[in-house]
């Protein structure tokens, strides 16, 4: 198989996924996969957290719009896992095989269009 068209989908993938990754959070340092997006500074929020506001619903907007980045970054975080995998599998020569069910074979070319980063083939998708 010729795994250059998708080494270029997944690298490009896993900068997108960079970019947003770090949009969101302060990248873990000794680590190349995984980052942290709990560390909001208060210019990231636009105020000052020692402050005791006036609206009972800013404490409240405040925890939704951190969960709603923590959730971001978890999503953004998995993808990124599964892109660079798939990266270590073309290197390592194992890209496009699927291990479930036995042993392994071929995944499916219109899968692997479809999911670059695809571990499985379709019969074995959850």
């Amino acid at each position: 198989m010729n795994t250059d068209k998708y080494k270029q989908l997944l690298e490009e993938e896993k900068v997108l996924l960079e970019t947003g990754l770090s949009k969101l959070g302060k990248k873990v340092k000794n680590s190349d996969d995984e980052w942290d997006a709990t560390e909001a500074t208060e210019s990231e929020i636009g105020e000052d957290l020692s402050e005791p506001t006036a609206e009972e619903g800013d404490a409240a907007e405040q925890i939704e719009g951190y969960e709603e980045r923590v959730s971001e970054e978890r999503t953004l975080e998995i993808r990124y896992r599964e892109v660079c995998t798939a990266l270590q599998k073309i290197d390592s020569g194992d890209f496009g095989m699927c291990k479930e069910g036995g042993a392994p074979h071929p995944i499916e070319e219109e899968r692997l269009g479809a999911n670059p980063a695809a571990a499985t083939c379709m019969s074995h998708m959850q």
